[in-house]
């Protein structure tokens, strides 16, 4: 979307990612709950100052599902315009990860997401509320039987 003339240009940075396991029944993806658990999808946050795109992703997931994780590989880059206010919009950078479960129990982080849980992959997939979400779930999908041997 081309940015609006009249705002200012503030790129937003975050950094999250796509956390799997081999789960009793199959592969099963970590899924964060907003909106009175309405609203389904992938751990992210802003990058800190002085921090790279991969620790932002590692302290999100632990910051927000208790999950300790792995970095397998970069996923991809999704951008996206906000509003801020009337009349100001904000673009988003987002570097998702696809990550490998290490240890941990979901558990959300209260002040910001409503619910944390494993899902089976294809449940997950169907679950999330952003199209975006949907194809970095398939990605990781599709990416982690080579990358997580």
């Amino acid at each position: 979307m081309p940015k609006p003339s009249n705002a200012k240009l503030n790129i937003v940075r975050s950094a999250g990612g796509v956390v799997l396991r081999q789960g009793s029944s199959g592969l099963e993806a970590l899924l964060i709950a907003t909106h009175n658990r309405h609203r389904w999808g992938l751990p992210k946050g802003r990058i800190e100052p002085g921090e790279d795109a991969r620790a932002a992703a590692l302290r999100e997931v632990a910051e927000e599902t208790g999950i300790t994780a792995s970095i397998l590989g970069p996923l991809e880059r999704v951008e996206y315009w906000f509003r801020v206010t009337a009349g100001q919009r904000r673009q988003k950078q987002v570097d998702y990860f696809l990550m490998k479960y290490q240890s941990g129990q979901a558990v959300p982080q209260l002040s910001e997401v409503d619910d944390a849980r494993w899902w089976p992959i294809e449940e997950a997939i169907t679950r999330v509320a952003y199209h975006n979400s949907r194809r970095l779930l398939e990605l990781a999908r599709e990416q982690w039987g080579e990358r997580a041997s």
